[in-house]
């Protein structure tokens, strides 16, 4: 399977898994409504499954280079021991680490919470905590089989956790409350690990340590610079999280439920576009790296067109907000007044994701080079930046808390372009991409699309795909330009006819 076809299947089922996650949060609203409650389920969640999901992700990412080494016998044989051993001894740490600490845990961030919201928030973590075992489990398996070009059964395992999940809610959760939910959540995640583990099993893959062996440090030294490089990223992601809810716990309860629900609606998609075709290429970063040479320019060149397209998705989103909020979460004790709040917030919140794919395109140069000072760097100014508008912007409510992430990732975003200097001069068609974008402007408020198209899911989709359409064919000259410049760039076979001037003009 070519890295292409792999990427595009990823997709694929990573855009059922988002679906199937979207259905969960709606489901939740409808099912448990707004409430403190609710928000104490999040912050357990934001423990136990969120951050969880993000170690497994370190793990994995930091994992499949040195699988990769090991298995072409460029690394140690004794690797892929070592690391499993590790693994499972640090799942277990961290998981007994926040069982005994979920008071402490909670206290810390959602300060504003009473008595008993902090009490129902520790017993739910301590009820979800065994989801940190699997999860962590599960990454060191999903780098297996991510060495190995297998792709899609980690992402179906990922899937059979949210059925379970769904399932848990309607069931348990919708005639036991909160607490027989998060127990139905803790079972899911060891049918996820059951599900890896007995398919790694069947194609002769070892997930687990065979024997019991001591740690040699020496091969997993490559594997900690990866993780910490990968650790900066996700402490950044979890501590600006952790800042956000911190806030919001002082705001009315069932704010952290609003802004979450917010954050959902308007990320999904730009996250699921961002990462699944990038998965493929992790085993073969370093021959990439070792193609390009100086990937400044083309990184530079590539966060340009990243943010293009983020900018068409940040205007469509904005666009169908309202819709989305009214069909997805407008019903069961879900009221109008918070789904005024959702709105204005996803609003806000696009404003930030033409940065956001600029970010993630400039700030992999640094994952690639293993440039952990960098990455230190760009973690405390986002910290930072976001706490200080966070402060500012509070009295915003839900809204302001949207916007000041909006604002910070804007500011992390400039500042990695001016870090990265070019020697040559960056190209992008800046009259096309705003004639492109002013065009998707009109197609999408100059219509009136609520005249013919009555149904909500419909009117969302014919007007994402007309101004996909629109953006595509006007922009289409410079993405082929794009795409020539990268194929020279990483060293690719260009058909090339005619004498060297035709070379010179498709490399300029």
């Amino acid at each position: 399977m070519s890295l292409g076809t792999a990427g595009l299947g990823l997709a694929f089922i990573r855009a059922m898994n988002s679906g199937l996650g979207l259905l969960l949060s709606i489901a939740l609203a409808a099912v448990f409504g707004v409430n403190r409650e609710v928000d104490a389920l999040f912050v357990a969640m934001s423990v136990a499954v969120f951050l969880a999901r993000d170690l497994s992700r370190v793990i994995r990412t930091a994992a499949v280079p040195c699988l990769v080494e090991s298995d072409e016998g460029g690394g140690a044989p004794g690797f892929a021991t070592s690391l499993h051993i590790t693994v499972v001894a640090i799942a277990l740490g961290v998981t007994v680490i926040v069982w005994c600490g979920a008071p402490i845990i909670v206290k810390l961030i959602s300060p504003g919470f009473d008595h008993t919201a902090s009490h129902e928030a520790g017993q739910l973590l301590r009820l979800l905590a065994p989801s940190l075992l699997m999860f962590l489990l599960f990454g060191s398996a999903q780098s297996v089989f991510h060495a190995r070009h297998r792709f899609w059964i980690p992402e179906l395992s990922e899937t059979l956790w949210r059925i379970l999940a769904i399932g848990a809610l309607f069931t348990v959760g919708r005639q036991d409350g909160i607490k027989a939910y998060a127990e139905g959540l803790t079972v899911a995640a060891f049918a996820q690990w059951g599900f890896i583990f007995l398919a790694a099993s069947w194609y002769g893959l070892r997930v687990l340590p065979v024997r019991l062996a001591p740690i040699r440090m020496d091969l997993l030294k490559p594997f900690w610079l990866g993780a910490v490089v990968v650790l900066c990223s996700v402490i950044q992601m979890q501590i600006e999280g952790v800042l956000d809810r911190a806030v919001i716990s002082f705001m009315a309860p069932g704010s952290i439920a609003l802004f979450t629900y917010a954050d959902r609606l308007a990320h999904m998609m730009p996250i699921l576009l961002s990462t699944s075709l990038l998965t493929p290429w992790l085993p073969a970063i370093a021959k990439i790296q070792a193609q390009v040479g100086d990937p400044r320019r083309l990184a530079k060149q590539g966060s340009l067109f990243l943010a293009a397209l983020g900018t068409l998705l940040a205007v469509v989103i904005a666009w169908g907000a309202r819709d989305m909020v009214a069909f997805l979460l407008l019903r069961g004790k879900f009221d109008a007044f918070s789904a005024d709040i959702v709105i204005v917030s996803v609003q806000i919140f696009t404003l930030g994701i033409p940065a956001i794919f600029c970010v993630q395109c400039l700030a992999g140069l640094f994952i690639v080079s293993r440039d952990l000072k960098a990455m230190i760097h760009v973690g405390l100014l986002a910290v930072i930046t976001h706490a200080i508008f966070n402060l500012l912007l509070l009295p915003w409510g839900v809204p302001g808390i949207a916007l000041s992430g909006s604002l910070a990732i804007w500011v992390v975003a400039i500042y990695l372009w001016r870090r990265i200097p070019t020697k040559e001069q960056v190209w992008f068609p800046w009259g096309r991409f705003t004639g492109a974008i002013a065009a998707v402007f009109v197609v999408l408020y100059a219509v009136p699309w609520p005249l013919f198209l009555i149904w909500a899911p419909v009117r969302l989709t014919a007007g994402a795909v007309a101004a996909w359409a629109v953006y595509t064919a006007i922009m289409w000259p410079a993405i082929l330009r794009m795409q020539a410049y990268e194929r020279e760039a990483t060293g690719q076979t260009i058909p090339v006819v005619g004498n060297m001037s035709d070379r010179k003009i498709l490399k300029s």
